[in-house]
């Protein structure tokens, strides 16, 4: 009773001296608080406001630019090349503002197309006639802006314009302009805004991505934000306590939310400071006046109040403390066991510790070994739990079946494996979770684009403590390895077919030798032909084979192709006369020279020549000639041979540069042939990084006309 009294007395006068301070410390902390984050948001707002006017200027000028185009086109231009022009001329100086421009007639039929990234011809003009935004547009002529979309190459978020023009003299639309506006230039606009310590502004669309930002990986990644209803303090876009203002921009349909947030941290710093001299001030006079109070019953709670010292401290986590016994009453027994109790807990603590260390750094390596083996797999792996829910997938997979990872989780094998094998692999699944043993199959997936693809799996349970928690599916692709296998059977047995006819001629003549050696003189010398084939043969294999694993090194020099043209149509003149056959050459006057292995190219021009000689009947001609174009805004040399000979089949054409192919011509005719020539002189200019065309309309007498290009060499080479 006596102790009760004590307490009650020690509260009364604390509660009296204290209560009124705190309450009205509380008060002006209050107060003065919320004036100050009312001070920041209006900020905020002001920031917010002057960006959106800032995009409703820029968005306004692009229309306003895109009507007087149409306008002054309507006047000046008067037919399809000059409507390009203008609008190429509009995209070269406004690059930075659209990346494409397409012009329609009323009827919706695309009359030019002009892109920055594409080029297009008369074929691919589309008819945007029953598109949903080309009706809007037709029912009610006023501007229509789409909602923001992802370019699929950059990942740059556009917005197309679709701007209607009107021929005032009936009253109907005349053409509608379609252009897709670049939303970087917002990005550049956020860019150049002066902005306070942290303070971050950005623009969300209506799916709540974030598609400006002074940051471009942050559109590029497709971050997502939730705008809060009312502006405050909110989770800011890194998750962190900001105070955020939002301002909506209409354009058309479409509507556009700019957000200024700054860090709560830094925005209500001064709110904070005085929040803590308040706190302080505060502080100081609670503490005279505990004092006071104190000194008034120290003698009464000064035991317990030790204790509770000791209590809160063991229960910061600072173990080692110990109360002070000074009596032998009851406060002092309490103090007694509570040490003892302490003494226990400690040790419990430390033991703890130490147990929880040991395991935590276990489990570290453990996830770390797991963590690299599945991101450097070249196989998918996929992590089942036991109800067949996916839990986790390593790059591989994405890269395998065109999903997201986060599009894969806690699914099914119902969404990736193919239905027909669906059973056979939930019948493999339950053995290895049943049984404990890694299961081996070939089903077929199908991958997010709904293509199909065969893969070699296996199934392997996850144990622990002799349960099976898991089931880790691995995939691999067969269609590589059936791939190879493929071409090694084709190029076997066409190296067997090619070498199995001057074998078999070699020993039939070797055969008649025997039979008839009178014949020695007519015999040796069809045995050196058919020597000199399967010489070829062999030759001809090893150089492709040293092409493909690159052991034929380049040596680019400059090279000029008029000199080389000139050079093999001069050593071929004779043997084009022998076969009354007219072999000239045209030079272009000003051809750019080439970096390139002028022996390898002169094998290719070889090839080329040859074949024309070889399949070009008597009084034909053979033209050589060189060319010069431009393409991608690269400057292009070309050497071309073309003749009037039997022409090559379109059929043909599409096989005519693999290995050991010899068209139906060459098959036709009397000439010797392995099949390979075209097929080096391919690689050749592949290596040289340049293109070869064959252009044949397959008619007798019309030829054929083999181009290979090669890019000039730029100024800084």
């Amino acid at each position: 009773m006596r102790s009760s009294l004590r307490g009650q007395i020690t509260t009364i006068m604390l509660g009296l001296s204290i209560g009124p301070l705190i309450l009205s410390g509380v008060l002006l902390i209050w107060l003065s608080f919320n004036a100050q984050r009312q001070q920041a948001l209006d900020q905020e707002q002001r920031v917010a406001q002057h960006v959106a006017d800032q995009m409703r200027v820029f968005i306004q000028a692009r229309q306003d630019e895109l009507f007087l185009l149409n306008t002054l086109g309507q006047q000046y231009f008067t037919s399809s090349p000059e409507i390009s022009r203008g609008l190429m001329s509009l995209l070269s100086n406004r690059s930075m503002f659209y990346n494409q421009l397409s012009l329609t007639d009323s009827e919706g039929q695309e009359l030019v197309r002009i892109s920055t990234l594409n080029v297009y011809s008369v074929d691919d003009l589309i008819d945007w006639s029953q598109t949903e935004e080309f009706l809007m547009v037709k029912t009610d002529p006023q501007p229509y802006f789409s909602p923001l979309w992802f370019e699929p190459k950059s990942g740059e978020p556009m917005m197309t314009l679709i701007v209607p023009f009107i021929d005032m003299r009936v009253g109907q639309v005349k053409n509608v302009l379609i252009a897709n506006l670049r939303f970087k230039v917002i990005w550049d606009l956020l860019n150049g805004f002066k902005t306070n310590g942290s303070e971050d502004i950005y623009i969300v669309n209506a799916e709540r991505e974030v598609v400006a930002h002074r940051n471009p990986s942050v559109v590029l990644s497709r971050t997502l934000f939730d705008v809060p209803r009312q502006d405050g303090i909110h989770s800011g876009l890194n998750s962190q306590r900001a105070v955020i203002a939002a301002v909506d921009v209409q354009f058309g349909n479409q509507t556009l939310t700019v957000i200024a947030e700054r860090p709560e941290s830094e925005a209500l710093s001064l709110a904070y400071d005085t929040l803590n001299v308040l706190l302080v001030m505060l502080a100081i006079s609670a503490v005279i006046t505990v004092i006071v109070g104190f000194i008034a019953v120290r003698q009464i709670t000064r035991p317990v109040q030790e204790l509770l010292t000791t209590v809160q401290a063991i229960t910061d986590g600072n173990l080692s403390r110990q109360v002070e016994v000074k009596s032998r009453h009851e406060i002092g027994r309490l103090a007694q066991a509570f040490n003892l109790m302490a003494d226990r807990v400690r040790k419990s603590v430390t033991d703890l510790e130490q147990t929880v260390e040991v395991r935590t750094a276990e489990l570290r390596k453990t996830k770390e070994r797991v963590e690299t083996i599945l991101n450097n797999s070249p196989d998918a792996m996929l992590f089942f739990s036991t109800d067949r829910k996916i839990m986790q997938v390593n790059p591989a997979t994405v890269g395998l079946l065109g999903y997201r990872a986060d599009e894969l989780l806690d699914q099914t094998p119902v969404m990736v494996v193919d239905a027909a094998y669906l059973e056979k692999f939930c019948q493999a699944f339950d053995i290895a979770l049943a049984q404990g043993r890694t299961q081996r199959l070939e089903v077929i997936v199908r991958r997010k684009d709904q293509s199909i693809v065969e893969v070699d799996t296996a199934l392997a349970p996850v144990k622990e403590g002799g349960h099976v928690i898991a089931i880790v599916c691995a995939l691999r692709d067969m269609a590589a390895l059936k791939e190879v296998a493929r071409m090694k059977d084709a190029f076997v047995s066409n190296v067997s077919h090619e070498l199995r006819t001057p074998i078999t001629s070699l020993k039939l003549y070797c055969d008649l030798l025997d039979a008839n050696p009178a014949g020695l003189e007519k015999y040796v010398d069809r045995l050196r032909r058919e020597s000199d084939r399967l010489d070829r043969i062999v030759e001809n294999i090893l150089r492709l084979s040293r092409l493909d694993q690159g052991r034929v090194k380049l040596q680019p020099v400059p090279v000029q192709l008029n000199h080389l043209a000139q050079q093999y149509v001069s050593d071929r003149t004779p043997l084009a006369e022998s076969r009354h056959l007219s072999l000239n050459f045209v030079g272009h006057s000003d051809l750019p020279v080439v970096l390139a292995d002028e022996g390898l190219i002169g094998q290719t021009v070889s090839v080329l020549l040859i074949n024309a000689l070889n399949y070009t009947q008597a009084d034909g001609e053979i033209v050589v000639s060189t060319l010069v174009r431009e393409m991608d805004g690269q400057q292009w040399a070309g050497i071309e041979v073309k003749d009037n000979g039997p022409g090559i089949s379109l059929d043909d054409q599409k096989k005519l540069f693999e290995r050991f192919f010899r068209g139906s011509v060459g098959r036709a005719s009397k000439e010797a042939g392995t099949g390979l020539g075209l097929a080096i002189a391919k690689e050749i200019v592949d290596r040289h990084k340049g293109q070869i065309e064959i252009f044949s309309l397959g008619i007798a007498g019309e030829g054929s006309c083999f181009r290979v290009w090669l890019p000039a060499r730029r100024e800084e080479e």
